[in-house]
Protein backbone atom coordinates (compact mmCIF):
# COMPACT_ATOMS: atom_id res chain seq x y z
CA UNK A 1 0.00 0.00 0.00
CA UNK A 2 1.11 3.67 -0.64
CA UNK A 3 2.08 5.25 2.46
CA UNK A 4 -0.23 8.81 1.82
CA UNK A 5 2.19 11.60 1.44
CA UNK A 6 5.37 9.39 0.33
CA UNK A 7 5.06 9.77 -3.17
CA UNK A 8 4.83 13.65 -3.12
CA UNK A 9 7.81 13.52 -0.15
CA UNK A 10 9.44 11.87 -2.68
CA UNK A 11 9.21 14.19 -5.93
CA UNK A 12 9.68 17.26 -3.58
CA UNK A 13 13.29 16.19 -3.00
CA UNK A 14 14.28 16.23 -6.22
CA UNK A 15 13.82 20.06 -6.89
CA UNK A 16 16.75 21.79 -8.57
CA UNK A 17 18.19 23.25 -5.56
CA UNK A 18 18.36 19.10 -3.98
CA UNK A 19 22.43 18.89 -3.19
CA UNK A 20 21.70 14.99 -4.41
CA UNK A 21 20.52 16.64 -7.81
CA UNK A 22 22.11 14.91 -10.89
CA UNK A 23 25.03 17.23 -10.85
CA UNK A 24 26.15 15.50 -7.89
CA UNK A 25 27.92 12.03 -9.20
CA UNK A 26 29.20 10.83 -6.01
CA UNK A 27 28.26 7.14 -5.22
CA UNK A 28 25.98 8.00 -2.03
CA UNK A 29 23.87 10.61 -4.82
CA UNK A 30 23.61 7.85 -7.60
CA UNK A 31 22.67 5.31 -4.92
CA UNK A 32 19.90 7.64 -3.62
CA UNK A 33 18.56 8.27 -6.77
CA UNK A 34 18.54 4.76 -8.02
CA UNK A 35 16.53 3.64 -4.31
CA UNK A 36 13.97 6.87 -5.27
CA UNK A 37 13.69 5.57 -8.63
CA UNK A 38 13.11 2.20 -7.72
CA UNK A 39 10.30 3.12 -4.99
CA UNK A 40 8.61 5.31 -7.23
CA UNK A 41 8.31 2.46 -9.91
CA UNK A 42 7.18 0.28 -6.74
CA UNK A 43 4.85 2.97 -6.34
CA UNK A 44 3.52 2.98 -9.81
CA UNK A 45 2.75 -0.83 -9.88
CA UNK A 46 0.66 -0.21 -6.53
CA UNK A 47 -1.16 2.73 -7.89
CA UNK A 48 -2.57 0.31 -11.25
CA UNK A 49 -2.75 -2.57 -8.62
CA UNK A 50 -5.39 -0.42 -6.64
CA UNK A 51 -6.96 1.12 -9.76
CA UNK A 52 -7.52 -3.01 -10.39
CA UNK A 53 -8.85 -3.29 -7.37
CA UNK A 54 -11.21 -0.63 -7.97
CA UNK A 55 -12.64 -1.71 -11.32
CA UNK A 56 -12.76 -5.13 -10.23
CA UNK A 57 -14.00 -4.87 -6.76
CA UNK A 58 -15.19 -9.11 -6.86
CA UNK A 59 -11.73 -10.11 -8.00
CA UNK A 60 -9.49 -12.13 -6.07
CA UNK A 61 -6.13 -11.05 -5.19
CA UNK A 62 -4.69 -13.97 -7.33
CA UNK A 63 -6.84 -12.63 -10.15
CA UNK A 64 -5.33 -9.15 -8.91
CA UNK A 65 -1.89 -10.61 -9.34
CA UNK A 66 -2.49 -11.36 -12.50
CA UNK A 67 -4.18 -8.39 -13.78
CA UNK A 68 -0.47 -6.56 -12.80
CA UNK A 69 1.63 -9.60 -13.98
CA UNK A 70 0.03 -8.92 -17.55
CA UNK A 71 0.20 -4.89 -17.30
CA UNK A 72 4.03 -4.91 -16.23
CA UNK A 73 4.48 -7.44 -19.50
CA UNK A 74 2.24 -5.76 -21.99
CA UNK A 75 4.56 -4.01 -24.34
CA UNK A 76 4.36 -2.10 -26.80
CA UNK A 77 5.56 -2.68 -30.16
CA UNK A 78 8.90 -0.92 -31.27
CA UNK A 79 9.13 2.68 -32.45
CA UNK A 80 7.19 5.89 -31.86
CA UNK A 81 4.41 5.13 -28.70
CA UNK A 82 2.52 8.28 -27.57
CA UNK A 83 4.99 10.67 -28.57
CA UNK A 84 8.15 8.69 -27.45
CA UNK A 85 10.50 6.94 -29.50
CA UNK A 86 11.16 3.27 -27.89
CA UNK A 87 13.99 1.55 -29.06
CA UNK A 88 13.78 -1.28 -26.34
CA UNK A 89 9.98 -1.66 -25.79
CA UNK A 90 10.60 -5.11 -23.62
CA UNK A 91 10.10 -4.01 -20.22
CA UNK A 92 11.15 -7.43 -18.27
CA UNK A 93 13.25 -9.41 -20.87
Amino acid sequence: MVKPGSLTDRLRNLQVDDPLAPANQSPEACARRLRLALQMSDDGVQLKRAQFRRENPHFTEAQLDECVRRWLHDTPPPGFVEGFFVSNPHRFD
